[in-house]
């Protein structure tokens, strides 16, 4: 029995229409009956992002297949990831395989959206330039990313850590130097009540925490006890083989402001053995800087960094 001849078409279709975003029911949707196939592929195909040469070469063979799909295309996405990292730690990028992409762009003759994340324009082949050129004509939409590769972060401006979390989640690899600001007057809940993790930015190679005030008294303890050993946990959590240095800003009064820290945890963190080679700069602003009071601080620190000093590089500025 034909499905068709027993309740109007519309009906199916509008059906359809609410599993749009259920790829596996729109699947099993095309292959039960001829007749539903036209609007399961517009749901399926509506969107198509490609990330690798492996998804390239099956999204080619399928319009080679079945050249009807490519009709269905409205919101198309060439994102090209890294490859990871050379000798000499540069980035490999993994695009050559977006030239690909150019033998069969011309065919998406209904997408109104482009996209072109992380792909080097300049090392495309002209014929790819041109297909890509040719098609950007027709579309009302068209978005360009690139790598992500510093971001600085000052806690006066933020007011929703979990997009600052999901920025970082997003950067991943491709980023290089986080450079993170506290500063004076931040709220403590603005500080502990946050959802940033490190642990995809595998390409970091520099970070910095600025603003650690340890002048007043009352704020002593938040740092000591809170602030700072938030920042050692964060450090932890880099598992970049590119990182090459670590740097941190202290505002004192006195050496004694020192001394509330947690230096065995400190050391403990920047002297893992993935870090060996690592640079560290310490930072210090004091108000009555003296040529005595600067020994002393370089002599604090380094006192209780030996761990660092031995796997590490230590620089202690002071001003």
């Amino acid at each position: 029995m034909h499905v068709a001849s027993v309740l109007p078409p519309e009906l199916f279709d509008e059906s359809i229409d609410h599993l749009w975003d259920d790829p596996k029911s729109l699947a099993a949707c095309a292959l039960t009956c001829r007749d539903w196939i036209g609007t399961s592929r517009l749901h399926l195909f509506r969107t198509v992002r490609i990330q690798n040469a492996s998804q390239c070469a099956r999204f080619e063979a399928l319009l080679q297949s079945t050249p009807a799909i490519a009709r269905c295309v409205r919101r198309f996405t060439v994102s090209a990831e890294y490859k990871g990292v050379d000798e000499a730690g540069r980035s490999v990028e993994d695009d050559a395989w977006v030239n690909a992409v150019g033998g069969f762009v011309h065919r998406l003759e209904r997408v109104t959206t482009i996209g072109l994340s992380r792909v080097r324009w300049h090392a495309l082949l002209p014929e790819t330039q041109a297909a890509f050129m040719d098609r950007f004509a027709h579309v009302r939409t068209l978005f360009l990313f690139e790598h992500l590769r510093t971001i600085q972060l000052c806690w006066r401006e933020i007011e929703n850590m979990k997009v600052v979390g999901d920025l970082l989640h997003a950067s991943g690899a491709s980023l290089e130097r986080l450079l993170v600001e506290f500063p004076s007057g931040v709220p403590e809940e603005a500080v502990l009540d946050n959802q940033i993790s490190l642990v995809h930015n595998t390409g970091l190679r520099s970070v910095r925490f600025g603003g650690l005030d340890a002048k007043a008294a009352a704020s002593q303890g938040f740092m000591s006890n809170q602030l700072f050993p938030w920042v050692t946990a964060m450090i932890s959590q880099i598992s970049s083989p590119q990182l090459e240095e670590i740097s941190f800003e202290f505002e004192i009064t006195s050496v004694a402001d020192l001394l509330s820290l947690d230096w065995s945890r400190i050391d403990h963190d920047l002297s893992r053995e993935e870090y060996k080679g690592l640079l560290v700069y310490f930072f210090v602003v004091c108000q009555d800087m003296t040529p005595k009071v600067e020994k002393e601080i370089r002599n604090l620190i380094a006192d209780r960094l030996h761990g660092l000093c031995e796997r590490g590089t230590l620089c202690v500025s002071c001003v």
